[in-house]
């Protein structure tokens, strides 16, 4: 009995978790030349609970536990993944509900900034860093504002 209860757990924990993956990600989890991460709710608590971290202020802490709901970060391992990569982030468009919030080009590295709405005070952050032959996509979910992102940017 104890044994069902477990796997009954672990596989309601798992449905959890993967519902909270956005489309790009579940796009990006098997494909070749690519590396996922995926970091939850419940692992963002418990990195704003942990003490003795002298350069994690109050506010980081309460951004880290409390404001985000999941952040994924998904980067090109080979020049087959960068491909992949790069036609997969056009999803990130206007006509997807996606706004650029910043562009930097600097000799051929560029990082974007966009974000979209979720409805329910929720926004979905997205960072894109691109070089000539990486690219890492960083996004993160949560009622996160641009105060959140600009105050993160002064520290």
């Amino acid at each position: 009995m104890r044994q069902k209860l477990m796997i009954f757990a672990i596989a309601m924990i798992t449905a959890v978790a993967a519902s909270a993956q956005t489309p790009f990600f579940k796009k990006c989890e098997d494909a070749k030349g690519i590396t996922t991460v995926l970091v939850t709710k419940a692992m963002l608590k418990m990195a704003g609970k942990m003490g003795g971290n002298a350069q994690m202020d109050s506010f980081a802490k309460s951004l880290v536990g409390e404001k985000l709901d999941c952040v994924e970060v998904i980067t090109s391992d080979n020049a087959e993944g960068f491909k992949f990569l790069s036609k997969q982030i056009k999803m990130f468009d206007k006509k997807n509900g996606y706004n650029m919030l910043m562009k930097v080009n600097d000799d051929g590295d560029d990082v974007k900034i966009l974000s979209s709405d979720l409805g329910d005070g929720k926004s979905r952050y997205v960072v894109i860093a691109a070089e000539p032959s990486e690219m890492s996509v960083i996004i993160m979910e949560g009622t996160l504002t641009l105060e959140d992102v600009t105050r993160c940017t002064k520290k």
